[in-house]
């Protein structure tokens, strides 16, 4: 496992490489990283400046839920006092600590993760190369140049995986807290049959949610109706911000949408755009019950670990309103998937997800001039397109696929086996 692991390694390091050589000649980052270049780190300058403001549910429309915000509160408090600032992006003008502060916690919380009973089983030779892997990923350096809080998920996502009993519910509780779509989390006990444990998890997400509300806002419970609409909508993002670093096919619908609202009808080999938009949410729809009925029918005979690993597969590939985030999680996911029995395959279609396809550049566009923040100059920008952006959401829902044929091979059907098998049982 070394040598193929110091392979990976190695190439995220010349990918991090090269992401420099190319800021040194180009003034910005290339994909795929967002194209606005003004707005590095305002993931958390937005939800800090917010968090300080009354109106973060009914003016903002923040889907954050308020623990979040008790958080920034607090890092607020730390790094800056009783300051007021004119909006997020003076916050972030103001305190250079505040941005050390997020590529720290980027660094330290994927290696607080391998200190998890989830890594027991490997040497600190292959807990350092599965950190530089992890660390260098092109999920990892999104979410650090964006500055999205999701890498706190991170912490309990591994404690979920690693514990059992009252630590893996408390934890799942905490995470939906963080991130509403965690609640798909709940099915893992649900498909085990152990209804209590959901309606544990349940009542304390709901207890966390009340109880960081009243501390927060009087008006928290608009959170229900902004996560609601934000989850309904087609119109939140632009095509090239859903292009970014997608994680579901739904990215590729979503874009053909827009494309057939701004008045394109036939493709390149013309087809109907509309119809092959609506074709490509059905089967991202299809894969997803898919899975929910593999784990529906074998949830008993995999271990709560795989289900949580499958969910969390299963998330990312809801919606673009999930976003490339969610992909953070994946290296959390290799010790689990190890424990199947297809496992080879599994991890030959989650490795490339991690890697940094985007190098592939399959066609540019210039974007005019921006203000790039990281260079503080003005200058022209070209958009990329990269082949990470058509690749990922395919081999995430391939991957996707394995698992629940995996899971639903464990079911024992009676055709299948052996005549000899089938008398033995039945006497």
């Amino acid at each position: 496992m070394t040598r193929p692991l110091l392979g990976l390694c190695t190439l995220q390091v010349l990918a991090l490489v090269y992401y420099a050589v190319y800021f040194g000649d180009h003034g910005y980052l290339p994909a795929p990283f967002v194209y606005d270049k003004s707005d590095t780190f305002m993931d958390f300058f937005h939800v800090m400046y917010w968090a300080d403001h009354p109106g973060r549910y009914t003016d903002w429309g923040s889907i954050y839920p308020p623990i979040n915000f008790l958080f920034m509160e607090a890092l607020r408090w730390l790094f800056i006092g009783k300051v007021q600032f004119a909006d997020a992006f003076a916050i972030r003008a103001y305190s250079p600590e505040l941005q050390y502060f997020i590529v720290a916690m980027y660094l330290v919380v994927p290696a607080w993760t391998m200190t998890t009973r989830l890594w027991d089983d490997y040497s600190g030779t292959h807990k350092t190369l599965f950190y530089t892997f992890f660390a260098l990923s092109a999920p990892m350096l999104f979410g650090i140049e964006r500055g999205n809080l999701i890498v706190l998920c991170l912490i309990f996502v591994a404690i979920a995986l690693a514990s059992d009993g009252w630590r893996r519910l408390a934890v799942i509780a905490l995470l939906i807290n963080i991130k509403p779509y965690f609640a798909i989390l709940m099915l893992a006990p649900i498909v085990a049959g152990r209804w209590s444990d959901a309606i544990i998890i349940a009542s304390l997400a709901g207890a966390i949610f009340v109880l960081s509300g009243l501390l927060l806002d009087p008006n928290f419970l608009y959170f229900l109706l902004n996560l609601l609409s934000f989850s309904q909508s087609d119109a939140v993002f632009s095509g090239r911000e859903v292009l970014a670093l997608p994680s579901s096919v739904s990215a590729f619908s979503y874009v053909l949408a827009v494309a057939v609202r701004d008045g394109a009808r036939l493709g390149a080999i013309g087809l109907d755009l509309s119809v092959v938009s609506l074709s490509v949410t059905l089967i991202n729809y299809a894969a997803i019950a898919f899975a929910l009925v593999s784990l529906a029918l074998a949830g008993r005979r995999l271990t709560q670990a795989q289900v949580l690993a499958i969910l969390l597969i299963l998330i990312s590939n809801l919606g673009v309103w999930v976003g490339g985030y969610s992909m953070l999680v994946y290296p959390l996911l290799v010790p689990v998937l190890m424990t199947f029995r297809a496992r080879w395959v599994h991890l030959a279609l989650l490795v490339p997800i991690l890697l940094p396809l985007d190098l592939l550049v399959l066609s540019s566009e210039p974007l005019g001039t921006q203000n790039v923040y990281l260079s503080n100059a003005i200058m022209p920008i070209e958009y990329q397109l990269g082949l990470g952006t058509i690749l990922r959401p395919v081999l995430n829902l391939c991957l996707l696929g394995t698992l629940s044929l995996e899971a639903l091979a464990r079911i024992p059907l009676p055709f299948l086996q052996h005549p000899s098998t089938q008398k033995v049982a039945a006497q």
